[in-house]
């Protein structure tokens, strides 16, 4: 976001003769990441990319106001990754998710280790910050080191549990583990997610010939709030047997199964998610679409069918288009509540 960097002299953007624009975006951000990542690399030929990567994140500057999926490590700072002697691998620590409900989770141990490449060990003290829902502090004991502080000759190892028995609240909790001493400060992301309320939902494609389908465009919309384009799941052909796991609510599902010499569109506005189902989007539902004007010698020169799932200001917009209206058809979907796929109805 809002990256400074060198404009082109044949730049679209920018006013002439400006020797610096700013701009967001991975476009901006790569020239630096690459560069510094080049000075680095010069610093330390012997290092892997591994190793490159570790020291960047682990000596970034984050923005308290962010959260580590808005910002990962944080704001590069490449004068602090070319003078500090230690950085830990695996560069962040993912714990993964826990799925409700939670009565069986199992502690996560993940395994760090610090590399100190300057010529005196290092003891650091470490301790890990983290918040969850709404921001409030992640419950205490969620996380949780094998050892503290630590020494760190040539190299020193520690583990991070994660613990997503602690506490009642369902949500992601995001974090960092910071190691400070000695001049040096290592800060490593972290996270786990205790899946809310959630569901598996069966969608089977089917086409007109009774046969799976694996020619399709399918996208499951929640219905119940306002969207972020992240919220739409969609996807474009495949195994003709999809299960999501999606949180408990309404979703809107509208699929597109393409045949030799037909297209149908199938809708089903109102999946209720409160248990494990399935969604039958069998293309032998269809209807054809046929449309009458008075003169009968007209000839059809364009047909269009559209379906808009819309909800707040986003949504998806589904088109067939043809000469004509032939091989068009239309459907809604059936509902089963089952997490495992049957054959369709006839």
């Amino acid at each position: 976001m809002d990256i400074t960097a060198a404009r082109g002299k044949d730049a679209g953007f920018g006013e002439p003769g400006q020797p610096y624009v700013t701009q967001s975006g991975t476009s901006m951000a790569t020239p630096h990441v690459a560069g510094a990542a080049a000075v680095l690399k010069q610093r330390h030929p012997q290092w892997s990319p591994e190793q490159l990567k570790a020291a960047l994140m682990g000596s970034a500057q984050p923005n308290p106001s962010l959260g580590v999926f808005a910002q990962g490590a944080g704001r590069l700072d490449l004068a602090h990754a070319i003078t500090q002697p230690v950085f830990a691998t695996p560069a962040d620590l993912s714990f993964g998710e826990q799925r409700w409900p939670h009565g069986d989770d199992q502690p996560i141990t993940t395994e760090l280790t610090y590399t100190n490449t300057g010529p005196d060990d290092i003891t650091l003290n470490l301790a890990v910050t983290a918040t969850g829902p709404a921001g409030r502090p992640a419950p205490a004991g969620m996380f949780t080191l094998s050892r503290n502080p630590l020494t760190v000759p040539s190299g020193g190892r520690a583990t991070v549990t994660a613990d997503t028995r602690v506490g009642t609240e369902d949500d992601a909790f995001t974090g960092y583990l910071t190691a400070t001493g000695g001049g040096v400060q290592v800060r490593s992301p972290l996270a786990v997610a205790r899946e809310v309320e959630s569901y598996d939902l069966t969608l089977v494609h089917t086409g007109r010939d009774g046969t799976p389908s694996n020619v399709y465009s399918t996208a499951v919309i929640p219905a119940d709030a306002e969207l972020a384009l992240w919220d739409i799941r969609q996807f474009w052909g495949g195994d003709s047997t999809v299960t999501l796991r999606l949180p408990k609510g309404r979703y809107i599902i509208d699929s597109m199964i393409v045949g030799a010499e037909d297209t149908t569109m199938l809708n089903q506005p109102k999946v209720d998610l409160n248990a494990s189902q399935q969604v039958n989007l069998d293309a032998r539902l269809g209807k054809p679409i046929r449309v009458g004007i008075p003169d009968r010698s007209a000839i059809s020169v364009w047909a269009e069918v559209t379906t808009i799932s819309h909800q707040g200001s986003s949504g998806v917009k589904d088109s067939v288009v043809g000469a004509s209206f032939a091989g068009m058809c239309t459907a809604r979907g059936s509902v089963r509540r089952s997490a495992s796929p049957s054959s369709p109805p006839s």
